[in-house]
């Protein structure tokens, strides 16, 4: 008699069974073992030596990926069962549904599902501050890139949440490292009861909330690509205006530059006719970046004839 597939909810309980063995019984050992490390660090390495490595044992942060990795290195990764498929029976199984995944696609597999996700959100984090902080990207423009690396990292999420509800629906694997490795679970009980249909509709339910968040989220994103763009167009003017005998003006009056006077983000206008404007507006009247009248600066001994 072929072996069948493994119910949705064997793998669910499985995976239940695993998660309360690594908060109930790994994690508080690898976090004593981390703590007495961080002891005799303190008392045996010099102060900054021991400064510099105590951050790697004490990142209460990692802890979870820590003990996952662990936990799946002793059992699947050398080819057996986890507490959690032993305790409802269930094999690891390649995409042909008759062997046992192979070492390379078993370790590939691990990597993904504990280092994946970890990765992924320090890469955004460390993205996210070097855009906060760096010199070469504008002010007005911070928030606005480090917003779009949120957003894609946001989707990431979603992928996620959009895979559990096929998964309930009968569609997908449980975790999408699975998924992309093709390794899936048969069940070595010969049972014939019938999926719980609930599954199903919970899996529905999370499909369309899914859409709906996905689609509210394209409308946003295209809207604020929109209004970037047509600020971005605004930069395509040169503050000095040039006319046919080749003499600038302001871009207000229409005149030469009197007292020419330079904005914070680099575009030139007369004294008299930004002054008044930053104060009234504290913008650019070119790119509408924060123009206050204290930042202006008068170009003392400055010249635009060419």
């Amino acid at each position: 008699m072929p072996l069948l597939p493994a119910s949705i909810a064997e793998m669910m309980r499985s995976g239940q069974r695993d998660s309360d063995v690594l908060s109930s019984l790994l994690q508080p050992r690898l976090s004593r073992f981390l703590e007495s490390s961080a002891a005799i660090i303190r008392e045996f390495f010099p102060a900054e030596l021991a400064s510099r490595l105590i951050p790697y044992v004490s990142y209460e942060s990692n802890m979870e990926a820590f003990c996952t990795l662990f936990y799946y290195i002793i059992t699947t990764a050398v080819g057996q069962q986890t507490i959690g498929e032993e305790y409802v029976n269930i094999v690891q199984v390649d995409s042909s549904r008759l062997h046992h995944p192979q070492p390379l696609r078993r370790t590939l597999m691990i990597f993904l599902h504990c280092c994946g996700p970890f990765i992924v959100n320090r890469f955004f984090e460390a993205t996210v501050l070097s855009v906060r902080t760096s010199t070469w990207i504008l002010e007005s423009r911070k928030e606005f890139v480090a917003g779009m690396l949120s957003k894609v990292n946001a989707i990431l999420q979603w992928f996620h949440r959009l895979n559990r509800s096929l998964f309930f629906i009968g569609l997908s694997n449980d975790t999408i490292a699975k998924l992309l490795m093709s390794v899936g679970y048969i069940s070595l009980r010969q049972s014939n009861v019938k999926p719980f249909p609930g599954f199903k509709v919970l899996g529905y339910f999370g499909l369309v909330q899914c859409v709906v968040t996905f689609l509210l989220e394209l409308r946003n994103t295209v809207k604020n690509m929109s209004l970037v763009k047509s600020s971005l167009g605004k930069y395509t003017q040169e503050s000095p205006v040039q006319t046919g005998d080749n003499s600038p003006k302001c871009t207000m009056c229409y005149e030469p530059f009197q007292q020419v006077t330079a904005t914070p983000c680099g575009h030139l206008f007369c004294w008299q006719c930004i002054y008044p404007w930053a104060t009234a507006k504290s913008a650019c009247p070119i790119c509408r970046d924060v123009c206050n009248s204290k930042d202006l600066i008068l170009l003392v001994n400055f010249s635009l004839a060419q």
